[in-house]
């Protein structure tokens, strides 16, 4: 039988999430999805671990569409951001959903300024690179801002979503 989510008072998970944003449909950060495209992902050739075998990725939490609600502790952790439990997190203050629309919570300039420096200081300590995974529906704008603030010369790189 096909499988049905349910929200949080019993109601049919039909769309992105209720009228109250009681799903998320971003990870708190993208190890999850990384790791899911290397367990699942294939090559013309049979072969999986697609990202894993091009390159070490490490993930930062600068500015996420997807929050801990329930909080996560410090051995979970798969990010790079800190070595603490994570609090139960609230959107539009820890974490800024972009989308379904009716639930978006865009960056405040706090946010914007503790993403900046946490892209600096990461660039500064001798990445090869960078990949802005969130917002796609601001991804060129997020660009735009990242290469006038950020001081390197690696690249700064965007990935997004086609939707109609």
């Amino acid at each position: 039988l096909p499988f049905m989510g349910v929200t949080e008072r019993g109601e049919a998970w039909d769309g992105a999430c209720s009228t109250e944003g009681d799903r998320q449909t971003f990870f708190p950060d993208a190890s999850a999805m990384y790791a899911e495209i290397d367990r699942v992902g294939w090559d013309s050739e049979g072969n999986n671990c697609l990202l894993s075998s091009k390159a070490d990725f490490e993930f930062f939490r600068a500015c996420p569409p997807g929050g801990y609600t329930k909080g996560c502790s410090a051995a979970s952790r798969t990010d790079h951001g800190g070595s603490d439990d994570i609090p139960p997190e609230v959107p539009g203050l820890d974490f800024f959903r972009y989308y379904p629309y009716h639930v978006a919570c865009p960056p405040h300039a706090a946010a914007l300024v503790r993403a900046t420096n946490l892209v600096q200081a990461t660039m500064a300590s001798g990445y090869v690179g960078c990949q802005w995974l969130e917002s796609s529906c601001m991804i060129e704008e997020t660009l735009y801002w990242l290469s006038l603030l950020i001081d390197t010369t690696r690249p700064i790189v965007g990935h997004s979503a086609q939707r109609a």
